[in-house]
């Protein structure tokens, strides 16, 4: 409370100041009102009337009280990737979108007003709608927007949490909506669960910018784990040194290398002591396709050098997702990297010799569906086990159908996506066909995209011409058992061709098509 009141004074005085000072200008005496005041004597006022001084703001006596501000300068947030025009219509910025290499960009409003007959706090919103563009809002004075793109945490928190994020239709998601106005320290990580049981833990990540909590988040209130390198890459990444340096450099070092060596400098420290480490590394391949291998020296160098300290050890080497835009993804395997990205598992020499099953049932589960909900049951088995015997034991259990499985369990050979709780348009299980431009089909579904898209046009006419099909430059048949290998906004274009039908005698096709003009 005291604070408040503290602010609402200091508001007052600012406007009392303000007020008097624009008032008009009583001719008296041109010396300082302070010195008039303290002058004379004040047991009585001799003044028939009320005499307004003449405050002068720079009075030496309260100078001593100013301090000269830097000019406010707004940190960009985040880029403005939609804006309303006066007569209602709200858009999407697609140069906006472009120049910031988004994809996969979902936007969604909601009107909003205040709870009339209920008191003047509480405020009314209306169900989410989502929008791709050019959508006529009908709120009555204030509308929400919010956007999001395709990022990491989804598959962050798939095998730190077990949590899912994104869901196929219909079903509901596993985490607050507003999640990114909360701090995740409450929040049941994988590391939690290995620290109480004795580890000593490590959380490292290169980009703070892009953090699996903190891009677009709070991030955590306190130190998630024992080891926490965020405060040096803030300092870092905030340094004159680094915004003068060579893209990817720190002064005469790469930058991937300082976490490299932070990371052997803890497994060297606590050489014999339980670990948990997740170390992140994103600026090198993030936005690049083939700037990772300007690292790859680097690594194979790393690994080599971290190999004594693993003699005891699991060690995982994985991404949470492939390329998000790139042009590799006009191709199939482009397509189907983004959403099967690398995932290795390494045993010591030792223990492969001595339990052959965990090699073997790894072995076998490589040729299968695994997903990061998986990795999240793996992490949980391996502490629950203790030791290497009990981890073994359970290689001969042929695991349920359920979303998150261990690998060192015998996972189905016939798991279906929908099973791994893995969305359709994240689903890899179908298989992409190669077709005759020719074809009548595929000729008809590039005249209802083209039809589609001026039917989004309709309202732009002004500005926009009637498209028509100029070509369709290459067409694939996308093969049951899911149809999966597209973007959201094709997902949602799909359905709004078929109206929502789908029967087993429809075929369904890719097509890149060329429009005039």
């Amino acid at each position: 409370m005291a604070r408040c009141l503290k602010y609402v004074t200091l508001l007052l005085v600012i406007f009392i100041i303000l007020f008097m000072y624009n008032m008009p200008v009583v001719n008296h005496r041109s010396k300082s009102v302070i010195d008039d005041l303290l002058g004379e004597d004040h047991q009585q006022n001799t003044k028939k009337f009320c005499s307004i001084p003449s405050l002068n703001p720079w009075d030496p006596s309260v100078m001593p009280y100013y301090e000269r501000l830097p000019p406010l300068r707004c940190k960009r947030f985040q880029p403005e990737l939609t804006y309303m025009t006066s007569t209602g219509w709200l858009y999407i910025n697609e140069s906006v979108v472009k120049n910031e290499q988004l994809s996969a960009v979902l936007c969604r409003y909601r009107c909003f007003d205040r709870s009339e007959g209920f008191d003047d706090n509480t405020l009314n919103f209306t169900d989410w709608t989502d929008f791709s563009n050019a959508t006529f809002v009908q709120c009555g004075e204030f509308v929400e927007v919010t956007c999001r793109k395709n990022n990491s945490f989804p598959n962050a928190l798939a095998f730190l949490a077990g949590k899912r994020v994104e869901t196929s239709p219909g079903e509901k998601s596993e985490v607050p909506e507003d999640v990114g106005g909360e701090f995740f320290d409450d929040w049941p990580l994988i590391w939690k669960s290995y620290s109480r049981r004795g580890y000593i833990t490590l959380f490292a990540e290169d980009m703070p910018s892009l953090g699996l909590f903190s891009y677009g988040m709070k991030g955590f209130r306190f130190r998630p784990t024992d080891h926490y390198l965020r405060p040096f890459w803030l300092k870092v990444w905030k340094s004159f040194l680094h915004l003068r340096s060579t893209h990817l450099c720190i002064g005469n070092t790469p930058t991937h290398r300082f976490q490299l060596h932070y990371l052997l400098d803890f497994l060297q420290k606590y050489q014999g002591s339980q670990t948990f480490v997740l170390s992140w590394l994103s600026e090198i391949t993030h936005d690049w396709l083939n700037q990772g291998q300007v690292a790859d020296k680097d690594l194979a160098d790393f690994f080599t050098r971290i190999h004594p300290y693993l003699n005891n050890s699991i060690t995982f080497v994985f991404a949470d997702h492939g390329q998000r835009f790139s042009s590799i993804r006009q191709t199939v395997a482009g397509r189907l990297e983004e959403n099967m990205p690398l995932f290795t598992i390494a045993l010591p020499d030792w223990v492969q010799r001595r339990y052959s099953n965990l090699k073997s049932v790894l072995d076998q589960n490589s040729r299968l569906l695994i997903t990061h909900f998986d990795l999240y049951a793996t992490l949980r088995h391996i502490y629950q086990s203790g030791s290497w015997e009990q981890l073994a034991e359970g290689t001969s259990l042929s695991a349920p159908p359920t979303r998150s499985i261990s690998i060192f369990h015998r996972i189905s050979s016939t798991r279906t996506c929908d099973e791994a709780g893995v969305p359709i348009y994240y689903c890899i299980c179908q298989r992409e066909v190669a077709v005759d431009t020719d074809n009548a089909l595929v000729q008809r579904a590039g005249l209802v995209v083209v039809q589609h898209l001026n039917h989004l046009l309709d309202d732009l006419r002004n500005s926009c011409a009637i498209i028509t099909l100029k070509k369709i430059r290459r067409a694939s048949q996308l093969k049951p058992p899911v149809l999966s290998v597209r973007s959201k906004w094709w997902l949602m274009l799909y359905k709004s061709i078929i109206n929502d039908r789908v029967s087993s005698d429809q075929k369904h096709f890719i097509v890149q098509i060329e429009v005039a003009p």
